[in-house]
């Protein structure tokens, strides 16, 4: 807006911080309580702040929630993906990473629900993978193992069918079981004819 000073280096540094307490605070509820026991003036209190400084730092509870679990995912993911990048096979790989996001919605049940029923979950999720995502399709791509692609169409693509089958396990439409289906589909989708496709999925197993 016109007329609004920029803050001093002072001051945007204290609002880092403020803004990383309020991040904790809700973690640990999350964590604990689940996002539906939420409440803004147990953040504010744990973070040691007024209730009314929140909206200096988040528009809503909603937006709150979403940093929180793009950032808790991220850090979840991180091992697994790490694992998978040291396997010869970029399409091994590729499959060992979808099946343990496949799998939040097993043993990661609160978590799963959190990341599903988020507003714009897809664009959470793939923020929260993103660098990694690429850095595996374009891994597969220049070594040949994966035919020329969009690499953002596709990441697009995958996380969106990710989230329908999470949701779909969450729901009690799909079984469980139905990772290995979806992983046979998602390395079809990164060009793996059905056949190899099969193998691999049995082969990565549960990276859990």
């Amino acid at each position: 807006m016109a007329g609004q000073t920029k803050p001093t280096p002072r001051i945007a540094r204290k609002r880092g911080r403020t803004r990383e307490r309020l991040l904790t605070s809700a973690a640990q509820i999350i964590a604990n309580q689940g996002a539906e026991g939420l409440r803004l003036r147990d953040v504010a209190d744990g973070a040691d702040v007024a209730v009314g400084s929140f909206y200096q730092h988040f528009e809503s509870k909603d937006e709150l929630i979403g940093e929180v679990v793009t950032a808790t995912v991220k850090r979840l993911a991180s091992g697994v993906i790490a694992a998978s990048a040291r396997l010869d096979d970029p399409a091994e790989s590729a499959a060992r990473s979808h099946r343990w996001f496949i799998g939040l919605a097993t043993h990661e049940p609160e978590l799963a629900r959190v990341i599903v029923n988020l507003e714009s979950a897809d664009v959470r999720l793939a923020s929260a993978i993103q660098s990694d995502a690429r850095r595996a399709l374009r891994r597969g791509i220049d070594s040949g193992r994966f035919p020329a692609m969009d690499v953002d169409s596709t990441v697009t693509f995958t996380v969106g069918a990710t989230i329908a089958v999470m949701r779909g396990i969450l729901d009690g439409r799909l079984d469980p079981s139905v990772d290995g289906a979806s992983v046979i589909a998602f390395l079809g989708a990164l060009g793996i004819d059905r056949a190899e496709a099969i193998e691999i999925a049995e082969r990565s197993g549960s990276p859990r």
